[in-house]
């Protein structure tokens, strides 16, 4: 059962989530706000211009779940329900929201890996390479022009085929 140590942890595990959670929900909602000053207006909702782009990040973790990345797992998983519910939420108001969900990208989060490590992992993708974070960024361009209005409350896997 639980020792005072491993409750501690549970709720230290906790408190990490919902802040994560709520930090993005209340930055999606500030996205929200223009406070543009030219247009003289103060805060002017992009509800109002109908129009605007709402993009989280996530992981194929929040997908899967992974084993030892409880917490981190959990917290990306809640980012894709915070992107589903905010899209039917701001869908009328003209404003997309979508969910990257990354998979094993050649980022500074890679730096402890072994070159075997990285191999493998490359290995197990069915690309059989890892990502590199300009493909990350491109498909956040994609979806973030005005011509990708009819795509929102989507998680758009970028993982070399590693979920599928």
């Amino acid at each position: 059962l639980c020792t005072p140590s491993l409750l501690l942890a549970a709720q230290l595990t906790r408190a990490v989530l919902v802040c994560l959670v709520v930090f993005f929900f209340f930055q999606a909602e500030d996205g929200i706000r223009d406070r543009s000053p030219s247009r003289g207006l103060g805060d002017v909702y992009k509800r109002q211009r109908k129009y605007g782009r709402i993009l989280l990040v996530s992981s194929m973790w929040g997908q899967t779940g992974g084993s030892c990345e409880v917490a981190y797992s959990a917290a990306k998983a809640g980012l894709i329900g915070l992107g589903k519910a905010l899209a039917k939420e701001e869908g009328p108001s003209g404003i997309t929201v979508n969910v990257i969900a990354p998979g094993v990208i050649n980022t500074d989060m890679m730096a402890g890996f072994t070159a075997e490590d990285r191999a493998a992992l490359a290995e197990e993708t069915p690309v059989e390479r890892l990502g590199e974070p300009d493909e990350i960024a491109r498909t956040m361009v994609f979806l973030a022009d005005e011509a990708s209005g009819y795509i929102t409350g989507q998680v758009l896997g970028v993982n070399g085929g590693l979920v599928i």
